[in-house]
């Protein structure tokens, strides 16, 4: 590899860097948190783990979000217990590991 491309390799995984982060604002996630893993359970087949944010604000906001409009409403009421920005919330273990 010729030092162009070495330059180019470089330039490009920083602007990877800077989107990732930026698409876990969006998420509703913090890249220098550590997450308290509050609650796991298997629901079918799919396995589900409940976070905390550090600072308590801010939530994830994709799939299983307590705003999120695909919910089963039997599985919603057993998993949601608040609807307050408290930094809990719910989410497939795939997207953590």
């Amino acid at each position: 590899m010729n030092k162009f491309s070495v330059e180019w390799v470089n330039e490009i995984n920083d602007y990877l860097e800077v989107a990732f982060f930026v698409l876990l604002i969006l998420i509703g996630l913090e890249s220098d948190h550590a997450y308290s893993i509050l609650d796991a359970r298997q629901v079918n087949s799919q396995r589900l783990v409940r976070l905390r944010n550090p600072w308590g604000e801010k939530e994830w906001k994709g799939a299983l979000s307590e705003n999120w409009t695909k919910w089963p409403k039997t599985l919603k009421s057993k998993l949601i217990t608040s609807s307050a920005n408290d930094g809990v919330f719910w989410m497939r273990m795939y997207f953590i590991f």
